[in-house]
């Protein structure tokens, strides 16, 4: 069974220098990303901080980055730590995409968190709205997901026409696994 560990926000007295926030710990991990089709593929990674990945959770399946839950893909770990806004975003134009030719192989890095979408609590922070939670997720020898690709030629605009999904099962206890994508 997949173990998730969770954090959440608590709040210090006054004498203890005031609010602070818990926040899940974060690891390294690459998922190797090997194109065993014939064409090339796309992997759409938002304005940089959405994952083409989901992780099957006891909660239900999970982005993989924070882009996945939060539009302006910031993390509570930004906002609580100051300096960005939730919601105080600009448009990334068409987006960040990764390309692997046929036979190659692209690496997608994982801070080992799951996000969801929480309020962002006001003792850690006076900014107010939503941000994207990290959760993070136990090194399991049989980690199962999904992962969203495009063919190229169903990416004619900034929006893939037919994405691809491939259901994995890797081992998460190393630092690195590799995910096949082809026919």
């Amino acid at each position: 069974m997949l173990a998730v560990a969770v954090a959440s926000c608590t709040s210090k007295t006054a004498a203890d220098g005031g609010a602070t926030c818990a926040l899940a710990m974060t690891g390294a991990f690459t998922f190797h990303v090997h194109n065993a089709g014939a064409s090339t593929l796309l992997l759409d990674l938002g304005c940089g901080r959405t994952s083409p990945i989901e992780l099957d959770t006891p909660d239900g399946a999970r982005g993989a980055g924070p882009g996945n839950v939060d539009a302006c893909e910031l993390s509570c770990d930004q906002v609580y730590a100051g300096g960005v806004t939730p919601g105080g975003c600009t448009d990334c134009g068409g987006g960040v995409q990764r390309s692997i030719a046929a036979g190659a192989t692209a690496d997608v890095g994982w801070d080992r968190r799951v996000y969801v979408e929480q309020a962002v609590d006001p003792g850690c922070s006076t900014a107010g709205g939503m941000c994207a939670f990290g959760i993070y997720v136990m090194p399991a020898p049989n980690q199962t997901g999904r992962l969203t690709t495009c063919p190229i030629d169903q990416h004619p605009t900034a929006s893939c026409l037919q994405p691809t999904v491939t259901s994995f099962q890797v081992d998460t206890t190393g630092a690195a696994a590799t995910i096949d994508v082809g026919p």
